[in-house]
């Protein structure tokens, strides 16, 4: 069994419940990883942390155009 860290850019990509019930690729990933039998942490990382502890770390990107208005 492995440790798996999944991240990303986005509250949903980091572990927060979306507001409209739908099942997202992330937590899809997750459970299927859990399924596997891998200890999967599904957080947001800091810049600078040390992941040493993790086998894996999976990040989720998304383009930042999503983040501008008008």
């Amino acid at each position: 069994m492995s440790k798996i860290l999944v991240t990303g850019v986005n509250a949903v990509q980091c572990g927060h419940r979306p507001k409209l019930d739908y099942a997202s690729s992330v937590q899809a990933l997750c459970r299927s990883l859990k399924s596997a039998g891998h200890e999967v942490e599904l957080r947001p990382a800091q810049v600078g942390e040390n992941l040493d502890q993790y086998a894996k770390v999976v990040v989720y990107l998304a383009s930042m155009r999503g983040f501008m208005c008008g």
